[in-house]
């Protein structure tokens, strides 16, 4: 299956959209608040989207927007962030959302559906555009979960 950029393209827009929403007026504070359960706090599913967001600009040839560290910090498996622990404050993991979003646009804007069919230089077994779309997949995934970190923040409202 051949995969456009346009298709890469247009969900990336949407999360973008809803990440934006979603964090409008959290703090810092907020962002680290712990949840009751054993979910992650709206922080660190920021900073697991900006890190994934930088495997498909490493994909794609371009510069990440994380740090080796900052990156750390975010991993699937990684410890929870907390009020007390180590984390990137919130209005930083901001910026870097639309520092993220205009540099993919930038990548998917100039990439061939020839370039989507190839194996990715660093190896591996699906193409370039399969692994993109698992990676938009996954990041959807989180976007979702953001409504409920919104809450968890203390915000009591209705994004979207």
């Amino acid at each position: 299956m051949t995969i456009a950029p346009a298709l890469l393209i247009g969900p990336l827009q949407s999360n973008h959209y809803v990440l934006l929403k979603e964090g409008q007026g959290i703090t810092h504070e907020e962002s680290v608040k712990a949840p009751l359960y054993n979910v992650n706090c709206y922080n660190w599913v920021l900073g697991h989207i900006l890190q994934h967001r930088d495997i498909m600009l490493d994909l794609l040839g371009f510069e990440k927007v994380m740090t080796a560290d900052e990156a750390a910090l975010y991993e699937a498996g990684s410890k929870p962030i907390s009020e007390d622990g180590p984390s990137v404050p919130f209005e930083r993991l901001m910026d870097m959302l639309t520092t993220s979003q205009a540099r993919l646009m930038d990548a998917l804007g100039h990439v061939s559906e020839e370039a989507l069919a190839k194996l990715p230089a660093s190896g591996g077994e699906r193409t370039l555009g399969n692994r993109l779309n698992g990676l938009i997949w996954h990041e959807t995934y989180h976007v979702g979960q953001t409504e409920y970190t919104r809450q968890i923040a203390g915000k009591n409202d209705q994004i979207l």
